[in-house]
């Protein structure tokens, strides 16, 4: 075999090498793409779940507290009372909470209650 031939085949077996090393490296490359992909996937979704959660809680506590012939009752985001009232043993627990003044003052004020309005 002459040089040539040999530096030909030479020359071939580098460029072998360095395809097959390159196609190695794309398939991790791939590999770990699709990886991240998924795992975006994932958190878009656990963030479009977080959301909803989000917009139920909204509804449930969007309501308001406010006094109404002696009683706490609920009230809307216009600050329109609702017919129904909170039940007893709610209206209970805020007087129950009365039994130290301090708390009480402090309650009620978080809540935007007077202390003679209840």
């Amino acid at each position: 075999m002459s040089t040539e031939q040999q530096s030909s085949q030479s020359d071939t077996g580098v460029s072998t090498r360095k395809r097959i090393r390159a196609a190695t490296l794309l398939r991790t490359a791939t590999s770990e793409i699709s990886t991240v992909a998924m795992t975006l996937e994932a958190a878009v979704q656990e963030i479009r779940l977080l959301r909803e959660e989000q917009q139920q809680l909204r509804a449930t506590f969007d309501v308001f507290l406010c006094q109404r012939d002696g009683e706490i009752c609920r009230m809307d985001r216009n600050l329109q009372p609702h017919n129904n009232q909170l039940s007893p043993s709610i209206n209970r627990a805020f007087v129950d909470m009365g039994a130290n003044n301090e708390g009480e003052n402090n309650v009620r004020s978080r809540l935007g209650f007077k202390l003679d309005e209840v």
